[in-house]
């Protein structure tokens, strides 16, 4: 009778151990900002994608529509449940990505040494990208930009960041996206960057919680 008991508890505790893991495996642990920002940062995860060309580094860098409701998170507004999926919903139907350009660790557009083209540049940059870049899906669907957003730092920043939308439902169906950037006014020639989407899809959910620490 003791040996059967013995048994029953090992037994136990291995179904309780399996049903722990089998659960942290369907619900991925949140992960505070700064958490999420390395996560989406570390090459292995598929967030993030650079090359180089004639000195310009051009990196494209996959934004999980989370990070975009902490932007307008203010406070412990987080805590109000209402706010939160009203801010959460405004996010959700894009997929968001940061297209930086930058040239020695400096913003590439305040480098071309000629303020006329500084002057062109930021006009592309602000109002014209949507006719530069797009996205092909694997079935060679073209999608074009649902929005962008140059965010101008008049060069305290590390490079020139624009932020980039496409529309979910157009994609919903492919598994592997395309980003293509055309030639714009850098002499970096046109340029494709791939993504598999399941990698964008299972990106973990950030801890809103952690904002306000």
């Amino acid at each position: 009778m003791e040996r059967i008991t013995y048994r029953s508890i090992i037994l136990f505790v291995i179904i309780v151990l399996f049903q722990a893991c089998s659960k942290n495996e369907k619900d991925p642990k949140k992960l505070s900002k700064d958490e999420l920002i390395q996560f989406i940062s570390k090459k292995k995860n598929g967030l993030v994608q650079t090359q180089e060309v004639n000195g310009i580094v051009v990196k494209l860098s996959y934004q999980p529509g989370s990070m975009l409701v902490a932007q307008e998170l203010a406070g412990e507004q987080w805590k109000d449940s209402v706010f939160l999926r009203k801010i959460e919903e405004k996010y959700s139907n894009n997929y968001y990505f940061i297209l930086k350009f930058s040239k020695n660790g400096k913003e590439a557009i305040r480098q071309l040494g000629d303020f006329s083209r500084y002057s062109d540049m930021v006009q592309v940059f602000s109002f014209k990208m949507n006719q530069f870049v797009n996205l092909t899906t694997a079935e060679k669907d073209t999608i074009a930009l649902s929005d962008f957003f140059f965010d101008q730092n008049y060069g305290m920043g590390d490079g020139n960041n624009i932020l980039l939308s496409f529309e979910k439902e157009k994609i919903k169906n492919s598994n592997e996206i395309e980003i293509n950037i055309a030639e714009c006014g850098l002499r970096t020639g046109s340029l494709s960057v791939k993504f598999r989407k399941e990698l964008l899809d299972k990106v973990p959910k950030l801890d809103y919680s952690s904002l306000s620490n």
